[in-house]
């Protein structure tokens, strides 16, 4: 698994949270589409699971970089 496999997992995770501190700053008005955040927080989601599942990334960290056993 390639370094660039676990930026992206940091920067989908860093981004599903931001978007959502955005739409709970707006309360109710951060779902409508008028602020725009509701498309921007479905990809933000969908960049967690594809191409490759976020846990997958860790278990692939915990059993090569931190030498743990296979927990799965």
């Amino acid at each position: 698994m390639r370094p660039r496999t676990w930026r992206s997992t940091a920067a989908a995770e860093a981004a599903v949270a931001a978007l959502d501190a955005a739409i709970q700053v707006h309360g109710g008005n951060g779902l409508s589409v008028d602020y725009g955040l509701p498309p921007q927080w479905g990809m933000a989601r969908l960049l967690r699971i594809a191409p490759v599942n976020s846990e997958m990334v860790l278990n692939y960290v915990a059993q090569h970089a931190l030498r743990l056993p296979r927990s799965y």
